[in-house]
């Protein structure tokens, strides 16, 4: 099977120089949209910032058909495929190709996917030559990007170290208190459902939440995702990314903050005075963050000008109790 990880990446990272030759802010998502592999932005110093999503593909030109697909999904006023390539004969010959939604749609229809076949010989016609990569498709762009609505996404971050460690604390705490209830200790994933239920106050697009708990593994060979996993829960869909370091939770925590487009709204589940400088960093930019942490009498760490709310509630919701037992 042939290996097209090393094309991709030069297809991507040409298309980034030929945007932003042309003044377009560009950035990688930190988070799941849709199909995107860069996105296009307006204006990035807005509180929210209209976004375009670009997927970039990488194929060698050869004399038998080549293809890519896109998955229907994907395909809407807001999102563009940049296909690059380079003829299998003469690598010097490379082609840029540009498609709107509109082109995307005229594709062959193949189950749940739009498929767009090709040759070395077929790119040289006009429905192809047409699409390369020009200053009128620049305006195109500019204009495309000028017409989408905002659109808002929501992001759930957790220390997991600080999580655990509280779902013991308030399990041991209530246990306690109820003895006779015989109370489970919640999983993570309970715990976390109940947060964004509770202190989610922000309208996300598409109902897509995103979830990115972060956890120290000793036997983890530097920072990975090592697991996801999707729950649907009142028609919302959650998609809950597992991340493990050997190094320090809270730098891998750190540097995804540091990649937060204008475009994301972020709760919080953390309280530890070393996120505060990057908290008032994201308050600078306008980026919207609430807070999961400690309660001012249970002994909170964090201290800025973002909305919190307090931690045990979501975890007793989920051991089982009622509203006037927490």
């Amino acid at each position: 099977m042939i290996d097209n990880k090393p094309l991709e990446e030069e297809a991507e990272n040409f298309i980034k120089s030929k945007l932003l030759r042309y003044g377009f802010n560009l950035a990688k998502p930190s988070f799941d949209i849709k199909g995107a592999d860069l996105i296009v932005l307006d204006n990035i110093d807005s509180q929210y910032s209209k976004i375009l999503k670009i997927q970039s593909k990488g194929r060698t030109l050869k004399k038998t058909s080549n293809s890519i697909k896109i998955h229907e999904s994907y395909v809407k006023d807001d999102f563009i495929v940049f296909l690059y390539a380079i003829d299998e004969e003469d690598k010097e010959k490379d082609y840029l190709f540009v498609f709107f939604k509109e082109d995307i749609k005229s594709w062959n229809k193949t189950n749940d996917n739009y498929v767009l076949s090709f040759t070395s010989n077929s790119i040289l016609k006009d429905q192809f030559q047409c699409k390369l990569f020009s200053k009128s498709v620049v305006e195109r762009i500019t204009k495309t990007l000028e017409k989408v609505e905002v659109k808002k996404y929501t992001s759930v971050v957790v220390d997991g170290h600080f999580l655990e460690r509280t779902i013991d604390e308030t399990f041991k705490l209530y246990s306690g208190l109820y003895p006779e209830k015989g109370l489970q200790v919640p999983s993570v994933e309970d715990v976390i459902m109940n947060i964004t239920t509770m202190y989610n106050r922000f309208e996300s697009e598409e109902n897509v939440l995103n979830f990115h708990i972060y956890n120290y593994n000793e036997n983890t060979d530097g920072s990975k995702v090592v697991a996801g996993n999707i729950v649907v829960s009142n028609d919302m869909e959650n998609r809950i990314y597992f991340h493990e370091t050997n190094g320090f939770v809270f730098q891998d925590i750190e540097e995804y903050f540091i990649k937060v487009l204008n475009l994301e709204n972020i709760i919080f589940v953390a309280d530890d005075v070393i996120y505060e400088p990057i908290l008032h960093s994201l308050e600078s930019k306008n980026v919207d963050v609430i807070l999961v942490m400690h309660s001012e009498t249970g002994g909170n760490n964090m201290f800025t000008g973002y909305r919190w709310g307090a931690i045990y509630y979501p975890i007793a919701q989920a051991m089982g109790l009622g509203r006037y037992e927490w």
